[in-house]
């Protein structure tokens, strides 16, 4: 399936729009787009299904996402309607599935601007049509794919091991196990005794170590990190694999 990543919920307005630009595009809010949250993975120039409605388009004035099945193009916040490019991707997003911990619900087509905003708040953004987003009772309720791909890195320092890690899920915690042997013994923390780290709004962590213990010459280390969302793992090792 053709995907493209970098689609992020705004935090100042509400709306998706594309991250993958140094320049984040004009908010309603004022100034340009803050991402906050998951990285969205959306399909694109696929078929359209009961279940995946196309015509969702990226606007090369403000960056969002916005529905272009309609004459009318809606409200952009740099002035005029949304405008696509003629060679850019074309979507085709779920509607009407089930939630998963990779996908999120709540997503819903605005009726005053056009575009894609997230529903599952009591307040609803900032509509550069003015006021908050508005949807439609009758309307798709969009499930939006958010896939992680976590890793690790471990930094050995000697008497302890410094753990960081990215592509997580974001604004949330992971549990880290580790184990390793030393000249008599095998050691670890043990499945009901995780190290916990709180992941930041790009779903990296960092600052979480653990101390090594024992006699003589340690090897095999091993670390585990686990999402607490997904529960999806990365796995690292240091001085030799197990």
């Amino acid at each position: 399936m053709l995907e493209q990543n970098n689609w992020r919920y705004c935090g100042k307005c509400h709306a998706l729009f594309f991250d993958g630009y140094p320049d984040k595009g004009k908010c309603p809010a004022d100034g340009a787009h803050e991402a906050i949250g998951y990285n969205f993975v959306l399909p694109h120039n696929i078929a359209e299904t009961p279940n995946a409605q196309k015509d969702w388009e990226f606007c090369v004035k403000c960056n969002g996402m916005f529905f272009n099945g309609y004459p009318d193009k809606g409200k952009c916040p740099t002035g005029g309607g949304h405008q696509h490019h003629p060679e850019a991707y074309r979507f085709i997003l779920p509607h009407n599935i089930a939630e998963t911990p990779n996908a999120q619900k709540d997503w819903e087509f605005c009726v005053k601007c056009n575009g894609m905003f997230f529903n599952g708040y009591p307040d609803k953004g900032k509509c550069p049509a003015g006021g908050g987003h508005q949807h439609h009772p009758e309307a798709y309720r969009f499930v939006l794919p958010h896939p992680i791909h976590p890793s690790i890195n471990l930094e050995d320092r000697f008497t302890e091991i410094f753990v960081s890690g990215s592509g997580f899920t974001p604004n949330s915690q992971v549990k880290i196990f580790y184990s390793y042997r030393d000249s008599y013994s095998f050691h670890t923390n043990g499945a009901d005794n995780p190290l916990v780290s709180s992941t930041e709004t790009n779903g990296s962590f960092s600052g979480a170590t653990f101390n090594l213990t024992g006699s003589g010459t340690i090897t095999y280390i091993n670390v585990k990190v686990v999402d607490n969302v997904t529960n999806t793992e990365a796995v690292a090792s240091l001085r030799g694999d197990a």
